[in-house]
C-alpha cells in the first residue's frame, strides 16, 4: 500500500517534478546568497563620505 504522498508524487508528470527540484533547489540558492549579505541596524547612524553625497547630489538623489 502506498501513501498518499507517494501516490500524488508518482501520478505528477515528470516535468513538473523536475519544476519542483529546480525550484526547491533555487530557494536553497538564493536563500545562501541572502544570507552573504549582513542586515543593517536600524539604530545605527549612517555617514557619507563628502564625494559621495556630492555626487548623489549632482545625480538628483539628494538636495540640500
Amino acid at each position: 500500500m502506498t501513501s498518499a504522498t507517494e501516490s500524488s508524487f508518482r501520478d505528477t508528470p515528470l516535468a513538473l517534478r523536475h519544476t519542483r527540484g529546480y525550484r526547491a533547489d533555487l530557494d536553497t540558492r538564493l536563500d545562501e546568497w541572502l544570507d552573504f549579505f549582513e542586515q543593517a541596524d536600524p539604530d545605527d547612524e549612517t555617514t557619507m563620505s563628502d564625494d559621495a553625497k556630492a555626487r548623489l547630489e549632482d545625480l538628483g538623489y539628494l538636495q540640500d
